[in-house]
C-alpha cells in the first residue's frame, strides 16, 4: 500500500511540473525563411527559400519539444526536412528567448538518383518569441544544421537556417 501512495504521489508530482502556468499550452504555426546551404568541400553554396510547420509541446518547466515539417532545397533536390528539437525558453511577459537543440530528419521529394533518399543531421540554434495577441505569437530563430551522413558520395551537408512565422496556442 505504501508503494502505491509513493507512486500516485510521485505521478502527481510529475504531472503537476508538466502543466505548472496557462503559457504552456501546445501551439501549432506556420514558419518561413532563408535556408543558406553548403557542403563540407566548402565549394558550392546555395541561398533557397524553405517553409513549413511546426509544433511545440510542453514538457517541464520551461522545457519544451518542437517538431517541424519543411520544405527545404539542398543542390537540384527537394527535402522535407523534420527537425525534432529540444527548447529552453526563458518566459517572460511578451517577450521569450530561447535555444534549440536536436536531430533533423531529411527525405528526399524528388532530385538526382546520385543524391541518397535521406539525410541526417543535429541543429543548433536560437530566437525569440514576441506576443502579438492573447493566443498568437511571433517568432524568429537562426540555426546551424550539421550534416551527418553523407549524401553524395563522401560529401556532408551544412547549412544556416533563418526563419519567422505565426504561432497561435491551442
Amino acid at each position: 500500500m505504501k508503494k502505491f501512495r509513493f507512486s500516485v504521489l510521485v505521478v502527481l508530482v510529475l504531472m503537476g511540473s508538466f502543466w505548472t502556468r496557462p503559457s504552456s499550452a501546445f501551439s501549432l504555426g506556420l514558419q518561413g525563411g532563408l535556408h543558406l546551404a553548403n557542403d563540407s568541400t566548402g565549394l558550392s553554396s546555395q541561398t533557397r527559400f524553405m517553409f513549413g510547420g511546426r509544433l511545440e509541446l510542453p514538457l517541464f518547466m520551461n522545457l519544451f519539444l518542437q517538431t517541424e515539417l519543411n520544405y527545404l532545397n539542398y543542390g537540384t533536390s527537394e527535402f522535407l526536412g523534420v527537425p525534432v528539437l529540444g527548447k529552453v525558453k526563458i518566459e517572460a511577459r511578451g517577450f521569450s528567448p530561447y535555444l534549440l537543440i536536436g536531430p533533423e530528419f531529411g527525405f528526399k521529394v524528388s532530385g538526382s538518383n546520385l543524391i541518397n533518399g535521406s539525410n541526417f543531421s543535429i541543429d543548433f540554434g536560437l530566437g525569440a518569441e514576441f506576443e502579438v495577441a492573447p493566443m498568437a505569437l511571433f517568432f524568429i530563430d537562426g540555426r546551424y544544421s550539421l550534416g551527418t551522413t553523407n549524401y553524395l558520395g563522401t560529401v556532408k551537408t551544412r547549412s544556416v537556417q533563418i526563419l519567422a512565422g505565426l504561432a497561435f496556442a491551442i
